[in-house]
């Protein structure tokens, strides 16, 4: 499963001595510009085609290679480490909707991962702390979270609190571009932050 440029998708993937086959892909039905869509079209086929696999590492990133039975790389994943990455906060669900933060509000509401499996951020009006654990397969869970107990409006404690709530909720995380997309375990949207 994935993110394809403008909608999430999901298909079966299978590996045998080096190659791969995608079958049966599936996407939401979101609309975007002619450009986006275009480019995702292109992934999907070329994904849906399959090839050759393998690892490489490069500069200590460790990459999914694919290729075409000609040999040519046709699609390179790119290993995502959390680690020393700090985020602020762009859209999260508010119950009915993935909703946007206002701008002034993204810079404010943060979200970072140290080394050691810490996390550190900003949910509004506190900071907070708690410890991450992720693995290969894109789970991630956080332990109880600490908070400095500061007081502040109204609206901006709701807030504050809805953020601790979903991020208490997250199980999945995946990375595309400059967005971090924290989801639940039914894989609903719950948290959309950008890298800072």
């Amino acid at each position: 499963s994935g993110f394809s440029g403008v909608n999430n998708y999901s298909a079966q993937a299978f590996l045998d001595k080096g190659k791969i086959t995608v079958e049966n892909i599936i996407t939401t039905m979101m609309a975007g510009d002619e450009k986006a869509s275009s480019i995702e079209s292109e992934y999907l086929q070329i994904l849906s085609k399959g090839g050759k696999f393998s690892f490489e590492t490069t500069d200590g990133t460790t990459n999914l290679i694919i290729r075409n039975k000609d040999e040519n790389t046709v699609l390179v994943f790119k290993e995502i480490n959390l680690e020393n990455t700090s985020w602020n906060l762009t859209f999260y669900n508010d119950g009915n909707a993935v909703v946007s933060v206002d701008e002034p509000l993204q810079e404010k509401i943060t979200l970072g991962f140290g080394g050691g499996g810490q996390l550190f951020g900003n949910a509004a009006v506190n900071t907070f702390g708690s410890d991450y654990y992720s693995s290969d397969d894109s789970s991630l869970t956080f332990g109880q979270f600490i908070t400095t107990r500061m007081a502040g409006p109204a609206e901006m404690m709701e807030l504050e609190s809805k953020i601790l709530n979903l991020l208490s909720q997250v199980q999945v995380y995946e990375v595309s571009g400059k967005n971090l997309t924290l989801k639940d375990a039914n894989g609903t949207t719950l948290l959309v932050y950008r890298e800072n």
